[in-house]
């Protein structure tokens, strides 16, 4: 039911579209997106049709209606705000050459960085955590991207025959997931060709409290010393084809081995001892992985299987949005560097966004159709963040 002395407009707009918006400034609130603006110094210089806090909304738009046409995008963020207003005060639409100027004015650097701000764990307990570890997976997507020579000089062409050709350019996205919740909260995006090399750039994001797992693929000298450096415990498959020389049979049928010396980018002696477990999972095949779990107790076989079973892959993050349109794959649609990343992380927020609003308790959760002007994209909002956050 409207409120009193509402009129409703000539719009096709569903209330659901208005809560979406209503949902991004409850869990990314107007604030924060105003500090990170002005942290990095990208706030407007003159009062401008697209200040930079809506700029930011409508890059979340473009990953929350990912199929709408940019016109379409803007005019639901515009609408959203004048739902949010009661009707009272309406914007116009600027055209695609003021959405594209102001795309770049504002660069993608505040989008990774509210990601950065904003995205947290999510899990309580229970299957969250083993033992006293929070159970983290590290993993990659590759992402396809417009054929334009900025894109591929940037990122390059994906090596890998999938469901698109080899060659084709691609963004490769790097993420680190909560197991439990299904929720990313570290993300690096690099070049399609560098997977082998890939830089872990949310070491921040582990620590000691961390049980980190990672497919095969991923293990390298450089990124297990850099990952075992930050105090986290580590279980990363490598290739059965990778040899480990034994050093010590444990009872359980793994056995202890060390890296070389040359694997490890400081000092740290300890860091070159690692357990080694060879099993074999649901699927049958072998299975053989390295973690800095030595204490056997710690880390049975069965504890190893029912950790990977949960083991949710980056892609299935992307692949929600695919089936909350019922599409095709996720193809981003910016023909620069620049809007592929904005783009990118503009994804990894709004799917936290969901995340969040699927896994947050009534106690915790304020209704987006409660929400007034103090929530609106548009106002100068003094809202907290979500409890999740901190």
């Amino acid at each position: 039911m409207p409120r009193a002395g509402w009129t409703k407009p000539d719009s096709d707009s569903r209330l659901s579209d208005h809560l979406a918006f209503a949902m991004l400034a409850r869990v990314f609130p107007p604030d924060v997106v105003d500090q990170v603006v002005a942290d990095l110094g990208r706030v407007q210089q003159r009062n401008r049709l697209l200040p930079s806090r809506i700029v930011v909304y409508y890059v979340l738009g473009l990953a929350l209606f990912s199929h709408s046409s940019y016109d379409e995008v803007i005019r639901l963020l515009i609408d959203g705000q004048a739902w949010s207003s009661g009707w009272t005060q309406s914007w116009p639409a600027p055209t695609k050459a003021a959405l594209y100027k102001a795309r770049q004015r504002l660069g993608y650097e505040p989008i990774q960085q509210l990601f950065d701000r904003v995205a947290r764990p999510l899990a309580k307990g229970g299957d969250g955590f083993h033992h006293s570890w929070r159970v983290l997976g590290i993993d990659s997507v590759l992402i396809d991207i417009p054929d334009t020579e900025a894109n591929v000089r940037e990122f390059g062409r994906r090596q890998t025959v999938g469901s698109f050709p080899a060659g084709s350019p691609a963004a490769l996205v790097l993420g680190l997931t909560e197991i439990a919740s299904g929720a990313v909260i570290g993300a690096s995006v690099q070049g399609a060709d560098n997977e082998g090399g890939a830089t872990l750039d949310f070491l921040t994001r582990m620590g000691p409290e961390s049980l980190v797992i990672a497919g095969p693929g991923l293990f390298s000298p450089g990124s297990w010393s850099a990952a075992a450096a930050t105090g986290a415990q580590l279980l990363w498959e490598v290739s059965a084809a990778t040899n480990f020389a034994k050093s010590r049979e444990l009872p359980d049928g793994s056995y202890m081995s060390r890296l070389p010396e040359q694997a490890i980018l400081g000092p740290v002696d300890s860091l070159l001892e690692v357990r080694i477990v060879e099993t074999r999972l649901r699927d049958g095949r072998p299975r053989r992985f390295v973690t800095t779990v030595t204490e056997p107790a710690l880390l049975t076989p069965d504890d190893l299987s029912a950790l990977i079973s949960k083991h949710r892959n980056l892609a299935s993050a992307f692949d929600e949005f695919r089936a909350h349109r019922s599409s095709s794959p996720i193809t981003l649609r910016s023909k620069m560097p620049v809007g592929v990343r904005q783009e990118i992380y503009g994804y990894l927020c709004v799917h936290y966004a969901m995340r969040w609003l699927m896994l947050s308790s009534p106690a915790t959760l304020v209704s987006p159709i409660s929400l007034d002007r103090s929530t609106s994209i548009s106002s100068a909002s003094k809202t907290k963040l979500p409890s999740a956050v901190t």
